[in-house]
This record gives structure tokens, sequence and C-alpha cells, in this order.
């Protein structure tokens, strides 16, 4: 089975518990590779929790512009969706 390279969009509650499950190998062929979160402390949560392999970044066009993701999960406020959705789509990413 291929690995797909998956990051997380937001690390408050929700974003955590993702990238946690994520991260602890919970889904068979999904690999977290990096996360994003504009909150410097929930930055430093996730370079402590999730290790070393897990890049982060300070924003979602960051993580999207890395190259170290096939799929996101946007874990973010439900109203910004539409606005990192349509990032995506612009930047012709073909991404879940």
């Amino acid at each position: 089975m291929e690995l797909v390279n998956v990051g997380v969009i937001g690390l408050g509650n929700m974003g955590a518990v993702h990238a946690q499950y994520l991260n602890d190998g919970a889904i068979e062929g999904a690999n977290l590779t990096a996360v994003s979160d504009v909150n410097k402390e929930r930055i430093r949560w996730a370079d402590g929790a999730l290790g070393e392999r897990v890049n982060t970044y300070d924003s979602a066009e960051e993580l999207i512009e890395s190259g170290k993701v096939d799929a996101v999960l946007i874990a973010t406020p439900h109203y910004s969706h539409p606005e990192i959705a349509k990032k995506l789509f612009n930047m012709g990413s073909t991404f879940c």
C-alpha cells in the first residue's frame, strides 16, 4: 500500500486530535508529514508532541507550498474552510 502524506491545517482542539491520531498511525496508509497553525503556542505543542518528522508551518499557504503533503485535513474554524479550499484549487492542486 502506498502512503499518502497528510497535512493538518489548524491545531485547535479538533485539529490537534486529528494530528495526534494520524501521527499515531491510526489510519492505514496515511502518514502525517506536516501541520500548520497561525498560533505560535500550537506550533510549539506540535513540535513537542508530534516529533521531528512532522514539519510545522505558520500558515496554511506555507504548508500547501511545502511539497510535503499529498492531502490536507482542514481543521480551522468552519468559516475559513472555503478560503483555504479556494487557495488549494487556485494552485491547481489535486488535494483531497
